[in-house]
Order: C-alpha cells, then sequence, then structure tokens
C-alpha cells in the first residue's frame, strides 16, 4: 500500500506513540476511540491492544501492568518492551492530549482506508452502473463506520422531534406517514420514517391493490411523494388500476376501453389530479435491490419522498445470485430495503409472498412462519403484516371482507383490522365508521 498522497504521508510513528503515553499519563478515557489496525506499528498495535485489554477489566494502566499484559500478547522479554513504552512517555506531553493524538490517528486511518478501495475492481466485477455504485458505497460506509463517529443529533433536536410525536399522538393523529386505514394508524401510528414494513399474502388476495391505495392515498391525499416499484405489473395495468380505484368505474370496463360518455369527466379528473401529484413508478420487471437502492436514492436527492413502495420483495434480484441460496438472497434484498429506508429516512412497503402451506391447513389465518425466508424479513422488518380474504378459502364468508393481520410491530402492539375489498374496482375501503372521529 502507498501510504502517501503527494506530500502528505499517511502514517506516523510518532503520534501513535505520543498517544500510548498520554494514555498513560491519564489518557485512558480515548482508548475506545480506535481500534487496534488504525496503528501501523506493529509494536504500537500490540501495546493498544494491552491498554485495552486492561482498561475493560477495570485494571489499572501503569507500566508494570502494561509490561505483564503486552508480554502475553507477544511473548517477549519485560526489558525489551520497558524501553518502547518509556519512549512513549517521553513523547507524550500531557493526557489532555491524547483525544487530539486519537483524532489525528483516526484521521490518517480514514484516509488509508479510503486509498485501499480498489474502484477497478469493483467496476470490473460489477454487471451495471447502479451495482457498482451501492458496492462503492458500501464500501466508503465500512470506512466510515470504522472511524467509530456516530451520526449526532443534539439534544434540543431530539427534543423536539420527541415533542412533535407526542403532540400528534395526543391529537389523535399517526405519528408517521398515515396509511388511510384508521384502525391500522392506531396499531402503526403511520408508517415511520426509516422503518421497513412488509406485507405478505398469497396469490390473488389483493396485495398489489392494497398496496398501491395506500400509495395513492399518501401521494393524492397526504400530499407526500411515492415511489412505487412495481415489478409484476407493467405501467398499462398499474395505471389501469389507479383510474379504477380513483374513479370507482370497473376496472375491466377501463382495460377495454368501455367507458361511459358520462364517466370520462370523472376519469379527467382523477387524471388531472394525478398528474399533479408526487407519484414516480418504476416498472422494470428484473430489477437488482442495487439498481432499485440507487433509484430511490437519486430521487429522494431532488424530491421529496415520503413512502417507497416494492411489489414485491421476492422478484428483486440480489447482487450475489448467482452464488447463494435463495434464502441468503432474501436476506440480502430485505437487508438493504431496510437499509435504504434508513438512508433516506423514508418508510419502505415491502410486499412478499406467503408459503402455500397456508392451504393445507384447517385454520387459513396467516402466520408469521407463512412468509417465505421469514427468518431473514422478520429480523429486518420493523412491522409485519399479512392480508387475508376468508371468501378466498370459504364461499359461505362474506365476499367483500379483507382482514390486515399485524403479526408484528417492533413499535406496539398487533392485532387485526377489517377492511372493505370490492374486487371490481381493486379497491380496499374503511369499514363504517367511516374517520376516525367517529370511530
Amino acid at each position: 500500500m502507498n501510504f502517501a498522497v503527494g506530500n502528505r504521508r499517511l502514517f506516523d510513528h510518532g503520534i501513535e506513540g505520543a498517544f500510548l503515553g498520554a494514555v498513560f499519563l491519564g489518557g485512558t478515557h480515548a482508548l475506545q476511540a480506535l481500534r487496534p489496525d488504525d496503528f501501523t506499528s506493529d509494536q504500537h498495535r500490540s501495546a493498544f491492544e494491552a491498554m485495552l485489554r486492561l482498561h475493560l477489566r477495570g485494571s489499572p494502566i501503569e507500566l508494570p501492568t502494561v509490561v505483564a499484559e503486552l508480554g502475553k500478547i507477544t511473548r517477549r522479554e519485560p526489558k525489551d518492551i520497558t524501553s518502547g513504552l518509556l519512549e512513549c512517555v517521553q513523547n507524550a506531553s500531557q493526557g489532555a492530549n491524547a483525544d487530539a493524538y486519537a483524532d489525528q490517528i483516526r484521521e490518517l486511518s480514514t484516509l488509508r482506508g479510503l486509498i485501499s478501495i480498489d474502484l477497478n475492481r469493483i467496476v470490473r466485477e460489477s454487471d451495471t452502473a447502479d451495482t457498482a455504485l451501492s458496492t462503492l458505497r458500501q464500501r466508503l460506509d465500512e470506512v466510515d463506520q470504522r472511524r467509530g463517529v456516530p451520526r449526532l443529533k443534539d439534544a434540543m433536536s431530539l427534543a423536539r422531534d420527541i415533542q412533535h410525536r407526542l403532540e400528534r399522538a395526543k391529537e389523535g393523529k399517526p405519528v408517521g406517514l398515515s396509511t388511510g386505514f384508521y384502525r391500522l394508524d392506531r396499531i402503526l401510528g403511520g408508517l415511520r420514517g426509516g422503518g421497513l414494513y412488509v406485507l405478505g399474502g398469497r396469490p390473488g388476495q389483493g396485495k398489489s391493490a392494497f398496496a398501491l391505495n395506500l400509495a395513492l392515498h399518501a401521494s393524492l391525499r397526504v400530499r407526500a411523494g411515492v415511489l412505487m416499484f412495481s415489478l409484476e405489473m407493467a405501467e398499462s395495468e398499474v395505471g389501469d388500476r389507479i383510474i379504477a380505484s380513483e374513479t370507482r368505474i370497473d376496472s375491466d370496463r377501463i382495460s377495454d376501453g368501455r367507458v361511459a360518455i358520462d364517466e370520462w369527466p370523472k376519469i379527467a379528473y382523477a387524471l388531472g389530479r394525478l398528474s399533479e401529484s408526487g407519484f414516480w413508478l418504476d416498472d422494470r420487471c428484473a430489477i437488482s435491490v442495487d439498481d432499485l437502492s440507487s433509484a430511490a436514492r437519486r430521487l429522494a436527492a431532488r424530491e421529496k419522498i415520503g413512502l417507497v413502495v416494492v411489489d414485491y420483495l421476492q422478484l428483486a434480484k440480489a447482487s450475489e445470485a448467482r452464488r447463494t441460496e435463495r434464502e441468503q438472497q432474501v436476506a440480502e434484498i430485505s437487508h438493504k430495503l431496510k437499509q435504504l429506508a434508513r438512508d433516506i429516512n423514508t418508510p419502505v412497503l415491502a410486499l412478499s409472498q406467503l408459503n402455500r402451506e397456508i392451504e393445507k391447513r384447517d385454520d387459513k389465518r396467516p402466520r408469521l412462519s407463512d412468509f417465505r425466508e421469514s427468518g431473514a424479513i422478520e429480523a429486518d422488518a420493523d412491522a409485519m403484516l399479512a392480508l387475508h380474504r376468508p371468501y378466498a378459502y370459504d364461499e359461505d364468508e362474506d365476499p367483500n371482507l379483507a382482514i390486515v393481520h399485524v403479526l408484528k410491530h417492533r413499535h406496539g402492539g398487533i392485532g387485526q383490522v377489517k377492511l372493505r375489498w370490492d374486487p371490481q374496482i381493486t379497491r380496499f375501503d374503511n369499514l363504517a365508521p367511516t374517520t376516525p372521529e367517529e370511530d
């Protein structure tokens, strides 16, 4: 590795030794600001490890204790160790400088980490530019995380955010983005920024329609920007469903063009509202999670995004698809969707298929274990929901009844919400009463 950029050297054994000396002089508090591999000198690295072990055990950091601990690590003679440590003490001024020395060491370590990123290799091994950018961003994040510098929020900002959430809760408003389904908002508190929400269902239960209804509520009524990735339905099908849902005109007639003359004003009005909203659609069917994340980040950099919808999770491609098992691929996809939600501070709603096992048992109500590759998804999700229409399994049930089961909720309780389903217009609605005040 080249340890210099221009005239700037990227290692400094003198600073490393001075830091160790400052620790001896009372700067033990700075030990946990660094890692062993932040040191370029083998001797300094071993001395740091010995000091850190003592510090974590609550033992005093003095010359005899460090010499003894270092002897266990290096198996060197005490006299050989002592001379090097005494030289460190001589190079240090006082313990109060330990923080300054640590900052310099961490700075040089970060620069070395940046230089070690092999950009040529990343480009060679990536299928697309978005994949390369995602890999590069991951490497940069790894370097940044190794610095041990947290993303800080000052106390005033933290207090203001808490007050805002409490005031909304007091007024009966969801803390996060409203779903449009009042009872669901009461359970979830809305969809929170940075959260990953997973909605499961068997084919034909209406999960795509549910997600689209929620997205349209956010975009047209809450006026929040929405980005929807439709990996299963093409743009034309999504468009037909939007018009059917908003105008309450039979979706089959819209698809076939059998629209009555007096219905065209309704369509024109719905199209006008849609054109003025913040709604973006990506209908690529073979998109990778890296390409998806890059597209979302680019849009979030220039527009205010309130929700990202992915329909559906298992259709996205993992970056390691050729070399890993499907469960590992889904784990990568769910993890990166959660990371995306955190990075752009926006809720991500990802749809998921449920296993066929649900159809083999008497009780058709969905369970957490019904989610495909459920272990990986459950670990990342802030909430897991499942859509269930009893009529699909029993014709004696109400054909318009749909139930959303909240099976996991990291920020609160679980429960179920009953909704009205209208298959002719692919729309879910609240059951009466229809407003929070009436409920």
